[in-house]
């Protein structure tokens, strides 16, 4: 009786041990799959936060392009001569007060497809140019300043050609001089170019 007593008690401990081992086998593969599901949650949470910061910083991008765009100057297009007109006002006035005088302006009553000086083609439609010629005389200082102040006046024009020569000069040494300026008045028209 006793040895099958320990033979019963052996067979106990030797089931008792699988047990354990098998117990603890399946203790580390849970930890295992634990492990991984942690760290590979682990990695998309870094992933989300790593867009989440890209998406932050496009927002601020996108507000500063905003700001920006809030501060640039609306230019309304005219769709009529009236671009013209607004240009001879505007040059007549920024040479008044540049003590200069406007010896001439003249203007095309013709508005002719746009093209830039800079290519010989365009496959730009809805736009058109009326060619206009100032000459404006006064001392250099006053001249340039009267043509540099067109830019702040809304006015869509470019130049074609700029030319200052010296008119006369005065007994203190004085220079007046005279620019010829050639330009474009830009004029919005109908998209299919008719």
């Amino acid at each position: 009786m006793i040895a099958r007593t320990q033979n019963q008690r052996a067979r106990l401990l030797m089931s008792l041990r699988q047990g354990v081992v098998v117990l603890s086998i399946l203790y580390v593969a849970i930890a295992g799959i634990l492990g991984v599901e942690t760290v590979l949650r682990n990695g998309k949470a870094a992933t989300a936060e790593h867009q989440v910061s890209v998406a932050q910083q496009q927002v601020r991008n996108m507000r500063g392009e905003i700001n920006r765009a809030k501060s640039l100057a609306v230019v309304s297009a005219p769709s009529d001569l009236s671009a013209v007109a607004r240009l001879q006002s505007a040059v007549d006035r920024l040479a008044n007060e540049q003590n200069c005088t406007v010896a001439e302006f003249r203007a095309s009553s013709e508005v002719l497809p746009y093209l830039t000086r800079f290519a010989k083609t365009t496959d730009v439609s809805g736009w058109g140019q009326v060619e206009t010629q100032v000459d404006l005389a006064g001392p250099v200082k006053n001249v340039t300043a009267s043509l540099s102040g067109l830019l702040n006046e809304n006015i869509p024009f470019e130049f074609d050609t700029l030319e200052i020569t010296r008119d006369k000069v005065d007994a203190a040494g004085d220079a007046t001089v005279v620019a010829h300026a050639t330009m474009r008045v830009l004029i919005r028209t109908s998209k299919d170019g008719s």
